[in-house]
Formats: structure tokens, sequence, C-alpha cells
């Protein structure tokens, strides 16, 4: 399971992999996915979404070639990681060894966050 961290800082100008772009990539932090979990992550995501063509990239982003080479799968899964790709936000794939627990939010500027129960 990984952890995704929205980020709405901009480093426009920073130089190499810590350039802001949007988009869904590893941290560049200390939580970053460890040498083997970026393949694990782009085998199981294969899997469930069918896109065969899903890399890391030398800067770390996840990318796909040809959106056109599927197999299986439902298409709305596909779109929803395409969605998160393709978005105007920076996402990040953090290292989940360092949690005790994993939990997804979506967060949106001015309001609470609020979690499900998860007793």
């Amino acid at each position: 399971m990984l952890v995704c961290a929205w980020a709405s800082l901009s480093m426009a100008n920073s130089p190499g992999p810590l350039r802001h772009r949007d988009g869904l990539r590893n941290s560049a932090g200390r939580h970053r996915l460890s040498s083997k979990q970026p393949e694990a992550l782009v085998e199981a995501l294969q899997e469930k979404v069918g896109l065969l063509d899903l890399r890391f990239d030398e800067t770390g982003f996840l990318t796909v070639g040809d959106r056109t080479r599927v197999e299986g799968s439902p298409a709305a899964a596909r779109a929803l990681l395409l969605a998160a790709m393709d978005g105007a936000q920076a996402i990040y794939l953090e290292n989940p060894n360092r949690f005790r627990r994993v939990t997804f939010a979506l967060a949106f500027f001015g309001y609470p966050l609020q979690l499900p129960d998860q007793g």
C-alpha cells in the first residue's frame, strides 16, 4: 500500500528531480519509494488498470507511453489513474513502511479535512 500526498508547493525554478511538475511521482524526500517499489507498483497497476505501457521516468514521474495498449480491466480504473497522472496537481507516492496506518483523503483549500470513522 502506498501513501499519496498532495503538494501545493510550486518549485518551478528548482533544478532536477525536485522541479515542480503536475502529475503522479515518486517522492523525492525521505519517504521515497525504495528501489524495488516503483517496479512492483507498475506491475500492480498494469494488472489493475490494464495499461501495459506504464513506467517511471528518470525524474520519478509515472508515465504511460501508448495509451491504446490495454489489456482487460475496467475502463473506469484506467480513467481514474490517467486523471491522477494528467491532473493539475502534483501527487507524491511515498513509502508506507514508516507509517502505522495508511489513509487516503481528498482535501480542498478552505475546508476542514474530515476522514471517515475507521473504528
